[in-house]
């Protein structure tokens, strides 16, 4: 369901619509005004009422948008766009609900999945692919009548985020296992688990995993160690990140199906594309052995900005005009 069209004759209240970017580690926020300025931006905690729960996360969320409210001088905003990592598809009204409650004005506020966001600020509406990897991972694409398919995204009790910095670190996890029981494989895993999590034995993973406090971008961050360890050749972790990548080459090749297009961008966004340059090449070679003609590139905006674009774009508000200042004004912000 949209949001309410306001149409191209619209006052703005305060001149100002706010973009987030809800991860399941960190979030963003961005103030930016009708014009396309971008005015404040700020980042705080993870989003992902599925790990943390609803009440944490709205707080978190109300407090991002009063500190940014206050960096811009406004005392409101016209609208809020979300993208957040807890969701496969547009959040219903009862889904916003139950997120929001009563602390927001749900008729100004629009939920997406954040790797939905992201998509409109690298297509700008055009039929195009986005796959998102870092602490979780998913893949979505939109098709010319404006139909969403998407891939992935059930999360880590399911299937560890099957393409996501969390996939590799558990299965790195289950690799030292497997060597201390005997059953796997000889790996420099070990080594790097153990002083990762500071622990004396293997075993000692177990209090880690489950421990009242766990949080899955607690584990994620191995993912950083058995990456280090397939760049140096330990040939487990290689396996460990090739099937990784493998994951989300088939999320990309199968919405590319899905959306009938053989030619299009195919994006890519998230920590573990924007952090590791050989994961970016190896899934662009892995791509472009079944779609030689598709472009595998980064978003021209980042995900924060791809809400407002949303936005904006579902108002029918998106002038060249204000890309262009969209574009001068996020560098500057950075």
């Amino acid at each position: 369901m949209n949001c309410t069209n306001l149409g191209s004759g619209y006052k703005p209240l305060y001149d100002l619509v706010l973009g987030v970017d809800g991860g399941g580690t960190h979030s963003k926020i961005v103030a930016v005004d009708f014009s396309g300025n971008v005015l404040a931006t700020e980042e705080f905690g993870n989003l992902n009422y599925n790990s943390d729960t609803m009440e944490v996360c709205r707080d978190r969320l109300l407090k991002a948008v009063h500190s940014i409210l206050k960096k811009t001088g406004k005392v409101g905003y016209d609208f809020l766009s979300i993208g957040i990592s807890s969701l496969q598809k547009e959040a219903t009204e009862d889904e916003k609900k139950a997120f929001l409650g009563d602390s927001f004005d749900l008729q100004k506020v629009l939920m997406q999945p954040d790797v939905y966001m992201t998509l409109s600020g690298a297509s700008l509406g055009k039929p195009e692919v986005m796959i998102i990897s870092g602490t979780g991972a998913m893949g979505i694409a939109k098709n010319r009548d404006g139909h969403v398919f998407t891939r992935g995204g059930y999360g880590y009790l399911i299937d560890s985020d099957k393409g996501s910095s969390y996939h590799i670190a558990m299965n790195g996890i289950i690799a030292v296992i497997n060597e201390h029981e005997n059953i796997g494989e000889k790996t420099s895993l070990t080594q790097l688990l153990l002083k990762q999590f500071e622990l004396s034995c293997v075993e000692n993973i177990v209090q880690v995993v489950y421990s009242p406090d766990y949080h899955v971008s607690k584990v994620a961050t191995f993912a950083k160690e058995v990456i280090r360890a397939a760049l140096q050749k330990d040939k487990v972790a290689e396996g460990i990140v090739e099937n990784c990548v493998d994951a989300l080459v088939e999320f990309a090749i199968a919405l590319a199906n899905e959306i009938n297009e053989k030619a299009c961008g195919i994006n890519v966004y998230g920590g573990l594309f924007q952090y590791n340059k050989h994961i970016f090449d190896l899934f662009e070679q892995k791509i472009k052995v079944s779609l030689p003609d598709c472009n595998v590139k980064f978003p021209m905006f980042k995900a924060e900005i791809g809400a407002v674009i949303e936005f904006f774009l579902q108002q029918d508000m998106l002038t060249v005009e204000l890309l262009e200042n969209l574009k001068k004004s996020s560098k500057r912000s950075e």
